[in-house]
Order: C-alpha cells, then structure tokens, then sequence
C-alpha cells in the first residue's frame, strides 16, 4: 500500500487509525490537530517512556494505520509529514461524513 493508497483509505474510514502521543509533544499537537480539522476518526493513546520502549519506538507521534484484511502500518517522521501534507492537499475535496 503506498501513500497515496493509505491516505484513501484513511479519508475513506476503511482503515482504523490510533494516534500515539506524549503529552507536551508540539509534533503530536500538530498532527492531532490536523486529523481533527480534516474530520478523520481516529483513537488516542498517551505513551509514556516505558511504552514507547515496549513498542520499539524512536519518537512520537507515531500513527498505526490497520487497514481491513491487511497489516498494520507503522508511520513516523518523514512518511508522517507527507501524509499530512496530502491531507492537506485533499481537505477541501473530501467530504467526510
């Protein structure tokens, strides 16, 4: 699934999102932010340390995309910044219901 695939299926609603955040984290605002203005549903989980070690974490946000009948998706850093961008891009066509 590429990106453009995973921002359909996001904008779509076929794909559960979870938002791993910190409190205090200005990039976790940010995109916090941004899946809010746009309408996209998705679930939030506050991470402390231990659990961003437990996941294997560098650094949040990290955004879990769980398509139907695929995979978890992983997203973080670069691949993060250009999902919000085509968010970005695609707000004002997209009417979320």
């Amino acid at each position: 699934m590429d990106i453009d695939d995973l921002v359909d299926c996001i904008q779509r609603g076929r794909c559960k999102s979870t938002l791993y955040r910190q409190e205090g984290c200005p990039h976790c605002d940010d995109l916090k932010e941004k899946l809010d203005e746009i309408g996209i549903p998705y679930e939030e989980q506050e991470v402390d340390k231990e659990i961003i070690e437990s996941l294997n974490l560098t650094e949040v946000p990290l955004l879990r995309i769980s398509p139907e009948d695929e995979e978890d998706i992983f997203i973080q850093n670069d691949d993060l910044d250009v999902i919000k961008r085509r968010l970005d891009e695609s707000a004002d066509e997209t009417v979320f219901e």
